[in-house]
């Protein structure tokens, strides 16, 4: 009887919430078939063990926010390396005219960059052309470096694209619509239900902004 009355009130502890409802007919079999077997002893263990699962199931599905920690960043970077002296001077050549001027090449000095990455060579980068070319190369690029650094990412993780319910891309130098983080969804092969979103002309604050989205998105 004894016996009896700790399998019923095992099975109770797997049925009181729906989130583990399904387990408890395996689990209810299991130990009926075998509960002439078990001693008190043990019984008291599973049932406590089990009791803490629920706790810890109920928690999960109720907690308005969801754990946000930074696993092993994926980085990829543009191709051309420029030294920051390089970039001062050809500044200093290019807006000669420009007010302050070296005010802000000395607050360039002292920020403790030595070396900048971009997409094309210094000269192109200060070269005259229409906002369009330079937005459209913009497009490209960000769509293409995302993507690199998501599937990076996704191998480091050992997860499928298809896994990842959330996107978040954050990114101010240039104006997409839609914005870089449907493309890249895209690239990935990531499922067309996925949330998404794109955090744009933020600048260094973006990175803070996309962690506190990804937190309180639960």
């Amino acid at each position: 009887m004894y016996l009896d009355a700790r399998v019923s009130q095992l099975c109770d502890v797997c049925t009181e919430t729906s989130a583990v409802e399904q387990v408890s007919s395996p689990i209810g079999n299991a130990f009926e078939s075998s509960a002439g077997r078990l001693g008190n002893d043990t019984l008291n263990r599973v049932v406590s063990d089990l009791k803490q699962i629920r706790e810890e199931a109920i928690m999960a599905l109720t907690s308005p926010t969801i754990p946000v920690t930074v696993h092993r960043p994926s980085i990829q970077l543009p191709e051309h390396i420029i030294p920051q002296e390089d970039i001062i001077a050809a500044l200093r050549d290019h807006f000669t005219d420009a007010p302050d001027l070296e005010r802000g090449l000395e607050l360039m000095r002292h920020a403790g960059v030595t070396t900048r990455r971009f997409v094309v060579p210094l000269e192109r980068l200060l070269a005259t052309e229409p906002f369009g070319v330079r937005n459209g190369r913009y497009s490209r690029e960000a769509v293409r470096l995302g993507t690199l650094a998501a599937r990076q990412a996704l191998t480091d993780a050992r997860i499928d694209a298809h896994e990842v319910d959330y996107l978040v891309v954050v990114s101010c130098t240039g104006y997409m619509l839609p914005g870089p983080d449907a493309y890249i969804a895209q690239e990935l092969g990531c499922r067309p239900n996925i949330r998404r979103t794109p955090i744009q002309q933020l600048g260094c604050a973006g990175g803070a902004a996309a962690r506190g989205i990804v937190k309180s998105c639960g």
